[in-house]
């Protein structure tokens, strides 16, 4: 899954800025957005990383993040803790996003109930479950910072 999203940025600003390419297009890419995000929360591990890179050092225990399911996910991103769903593309860009505070919504095509989330990537959005931000191919994993629960 391609992380470039080619348009305005909708509403996502504070700290996270879309830079311009070289066609003079507005790019937005889903690592600086969590990046952005977890910056802001004063939470530096994950920078400089793209998003395959990202999931790699979630995944890691010694990084303080733990691993959780879709409704663990939502409830720790209820409470307040910072949550990032992402997926590895073995063979491409991987895909993260922040899983923001609503109630789990049924998902037609992942076949269960999942989070909702704020995307930046080839979609920029707010508050669409999960399955808007990966394909059926690329159902995530979620990751919460285990020094917020």
């Amino acid at each position: 899954m391609n992380c470039v999203y080619y348009g305005f940025n909708r509403g996502l600003d504070g700290d996270f800025k879309p830079t311009t390419d070289s066609n003079g297009v507005l790019t937005t890419f889903c690592n600086e957005f969590i990046q952005s995000i977890c910056n802001g929360l004063g939470y530096s591990g994950l920078n400089g990383l793209m998003a395959n890179q990202m999931i790699d050092f979630m995944l890691d225990p010694k990084n303080g993040w733990i691993t959780v399911d879709d409704a663990v996910a939502q409830a720790h991103a209820n409470n307040g803790a910072l949550v990032i769903a992402g997926k590895k593309n073995p063979t491409g860009h991987g895909h993260v996003c922040l899983i923001i505070p609503g109630i789990l919504e049924q998902s037609n095509s992942f076949g269960k109930s999942v989070p909702k989330c704020a995307n930046v990537g080839k979609d920029v959005f707010i508050g669409k479950r999960i399955s808007f931000a990966f394909p059926v191919s690329m159902i995530p994993q979620y990751f919460v910072l285990g020094q917020m629960i």
